[in-house]
């Protein structure tokens, strides 16, 4: 097989933007509380619950207006709408950190939500395929590797800003990265209105996906495996160190646990990228959902064995470290490049209010049944996405769309 063509220097600029702009953008919303929950909660006097809230909130706003926000990606380019959005995020950071009571805590948050769903991966993905509808894999790959650090990055910064000032002048911060980092970056390498009419014309030749009359099964197929996996993926990297100190593990090992499902994550897109991306979308996806289910697995037959956690940690990140590559992949496989932002945005809104719901679900299990019925329902969830997904994939080469297609 030969070897793909490189991606162009347009491309390679837009993949490094982004990935800077992705740190950011992740790092100063999505990560925020992990560190400033606890300064929150003693400044405005809210139980820790409305706290951690906030973050359900913008997953829940950034969801329901993921379609809208990837419609206008398809009509104007990706560039005003994600310029526009650092713009909002910047505005939702100092709109947290003036605020003084539970609404106006929780009206910052619906801004931020605003934003994620003009700026966050779901935006960038959209990006990166308007600008290239057949290597967009192996963009979304490379991009992926930069957008992985966001915590990496912004836990160790957010701790050290806290010790030299307050939370609110670290929301200050943060706004101002999002406006005079992001939104520059955004401006100057993304696509405009031009790229989003080019990848329509015959020269660009774009990706067709399945026919009309079979998208809507593989459109309900595809939201329920990402809902469920979303209700496993965010509910335990809620509740990790809960779930694992719950099942018998020692803090520390559950710390380690946690530290090396990160590095996992990062190898396995390393392995992607450098495999030139020859796994196909619907046949690997088959494959990393089983690897969900298999890190369940053993867990749940090794506990409390530090080798047990050890290798569920490694299973599990690299699974999650390619769902993000093959999600963004596999809405172009089944559905084409026409359309993409928008029908990025609807196959998300399902999995965004599972997310939003999985950390109370999962802790409300843990607090009234125990850590191993936790486990149990993680298992069940793994392989409800499983089969769904198995659905999918006959769904999908039952129907003019063949198993070792790539897109």
């Amino acid at each position: 097989m030969s070897a793909p063509a490189p991606l162009s220097p347009a491309v390679r600029r837009a993949i490094a933007a982004l990935g800077v702009t992705q740190i950011i953008g992740w790092g100063s919303t999505y990560y925020l509380l992990t560190i400033l929950a606890a300064p929150i909660r003693e400044a405005l006097n809210l139980p820790a619950g409305i706290v951690a809230a906030g973050l359900s909130i913008m997953m829940v706003i950034s969801a329901l207006l993921g379609p809208l926000a990837g419609r206008m990606m398809d009509l104007h380019g990706a560039r005003p709408v994600m310029v526009s959005g650092s713009v909002v995020a910047a505005l939702g950071l100092a709109a947290l950190s003036f605020a003084t009571s539970l609404w106006l805590y929780a009206a910052a948050w619906i801004i931020m939500g605003i934003s994620a769903s003009m700026v966050l991966y779901p935006a960038a993905f959209t990006a990166l395929t308007q600008l290239a509808p057949h290597s967009a894999r192996r963009a979304i790959t490379w991009l992926t590797l930069p957008g992985g650090l966001a915590s990496t990055l912004f836990w160790p910064l957010t701790t050290f800003l806290l010790e030299h000032m307050g939370w609110r002048s670290i929301c200050l911060v943060y706004a101002g990265l999002n406006l005079f980092i992001c939104m520059p970056l955004h401006l100057l390498f993304l696509p405009g209105g031009e790229h989003a009419d080019s990848i329509n014309s015959e020269a660009a030749a774009p990706v067709t996906g399945l026919p009309e009359a079979q998208r809507q099964r593989a459109f309900w197929l595809f939201t329920t495996m990402l809902a469920f996996n979303s209700l496993l993926v965010t509910g335990l990297l809620n509740q990790f160190t809960t779930v694992f100190t719950g099942l018998g593990f020692a803090t520390d090992i559950a710390v380690l646990c946690g530290m090396l499902f990160g590095v996992s994550q990062l190898t396995a897109r390393l392995t992607e990228m450098l495999s030139g991306s020859k796994i196909n979308a619907l046949g690997g996806t088959v494959g990393i959902c089983s690897l969900y289910l298999v890190s369940i697995l053993i867990l749940g037959l090794g506990m409390p064995y530090t080798g047990a956690g050890l290798v569920f940690a490694m299973v599990f990140g690299a699974a999650n470290g390619l769902m993000t590559i093959s999600r963004g992949a596999l809405v172009l496989s089944l559905f084409g490049s026409q359309g993409y932002g928008e029908m990025t945005g609807k196959v998300i809104v399902a999995q965004g209010m599972a997310g939003a719901a999985a950390p109370v679900v999962l802790a409300t299990i843990i607090s009234s049944a125990g850590a191993p019925a936790a486990l149990i329902f993680m298992g069940v969830v793994a392989a409800s996405s499983l089969v769904a997904m198995v659905a999918l994939f006959r769904h999908a080469t039952g129907h003019s769309l063949p198993p070792k297609a790539k897109p």
